[in-house]
């Protein structure tokens, strides 16, 4: 599979995600679905924050996360696409080279750096769907055979 084709996924996954988060009522956004531990308001949060990994700074996120708590719906939304569109190009630019996760981690080619990334986007993008589902509300089909099929 080649990057922009990974990355135009998560462009097509998130954009079907976003206005049913958007339609949602105040108590579900905000409220944590018996079988979760955070709300959808919170998955967001630490959705936006997953997609900031390549385009912020490391020492920047904590207080990013702090701030995103703060933001309307709307507004996380909002940020939530901006900053997918940040780590689309992060991404694209990545060198073919080694890469660490931090001091004390192994090298790992771009392919892994990335994959690693995209697939801790994947799994907090499908708790977003299993809570609104848990919730009573309609699933998005975010599934990437169903992307390829368009």
């Amino acid at each position: 599979m080649n990057r922009k084709q990974l990355l135009d996924y998560y462009d097509w996954a998130d954009t079907r995600l976003s206005p049913v988060i958007a339609g949602l009522d105040k108590q579900d956004y905000t409220h944590s679905p018996a079988d979760s531990t955070r709300s959808i308001k919170e998955l967001m949060e630490h959705l936006v924050n997953s997609y900031d990994y390549l385009h912020i700074p490391y020492s920047e996120l904590e207080d990013r996360m702090d701030w995103l708590a703060t933001l309307d719906r709307t507004t996380l939304i909002k940020t939530w696409h901006d900053s997918r569109a940040k780590f689309i190009e992060a991404a694209m630019a990545l060198e073919d080279k080694s890469y660490s996760f931090g001091e004390d981690t192994p090298e790992v080619d771009v392919d892994a750096y990335l994959l690693v990334h995209t697939d801790h986007i994947t799994y907090h993008r499908g708790q977003i769907v299993h809570a609104i589902k848990s919730l009573g509300g309609t699933g998005v089909n975010t599934d990437f055979y169903s992307f390829l099929a368009i």
